[in-house]
């Protein structure tokens, strides 16, 4: 496993997970109404997410506790030595966006198989047009769903109206994605694969409210 990925909990993360409850809870108070139930499952699991804001990584690891949440970052936001040193010490698996990064998804396949939970972005990166729709969705997601064998879970940020100053950020959960199906005697395939994503992403899909009952 890369070094960046380790059991031990670096001074970084324990400042963290201290801190950035306090601040989240002073910012968006009620980010966490409707995402209790998350934090209190057992065993490795994967969840996938919509991607709005540089929030996001931060909401879903502090809904997450006390469990330790390792995310999958993208390269690009390693501009200087001392952002590089910091995502990797909050556990981030960096990935070359747009590129088959297999030593990335090596580490986010032992995060899971170590019982810890991983975090990934399947649009890739953020949805600026923030009505509601959802970028297309990455097979390397779907590759580690499938390989992982472990609750594939989707959770959806509701964009409209998010992430604005002591309102609430509406956050939905969904049942786990099933692939029973596609995992039984199957080679994995490319079809595999563009069969796992779109399920992942109906998933995601279900879980987006009507537009008329966004600020219901």
């Amino acid at each position: 496993m890369d070094k960046a990925v380790r059991k031990k909990e670096s001074w970084v993360y324990r400042v963290g997970r201290v801190i950035m409850p306090a601040v989240t809870t002073l910012l968006f108070p009620y980010a966490n109404r409707e995402t209790v139930n998350l934090a209190h499952r057992e065993g490795p699991f994967l969840v996938y997410c919509n991607h709005i804001s540089m929030w996001d990584p931060v909401i879903l690891g502090v809904m997450l506790l006390p469990r330790r949440t390792y995310f999958m970052a993208k390269e690009e936001l390693c501009v200087n030595p001392f952002v590089t040193w910091l995502l990797k010490a909050l556990g981030a698996i960096l990935v070359k966006r747009g590129a088959s990064d297999m030593q990335a998804i090596r580490s986010s396949l032992q995060v899971l198989r170590d019982g810890d939970v991983f975090a990934i972005f399947p649009e890739g990166t953020r949805n600026k047009e923030r009505d509601g729709s959802l970028l297309p969705f990455y097979n390397g997601v779907s590759l580690i769903a499938l390989r992982a064998q472990v609750p594939c879970i989707p959770v959806y940020i509701d964009p409209p109206g998010a992430y604005r100053l002591f309102r609430r950020v509406r956050i939905f959960v969904g049942q786990p994605v099933s692939f029973d199906d596609l995992r039984e005697g199957k080679r994995l395939t490319g079809e595999t694969l563009d069969l796992a994503t779109r399920r992942m992403r109906e998933g995601m899909e279900s879980l987006i409210p009507p537009r008329d009952a966004v600020h219901g």
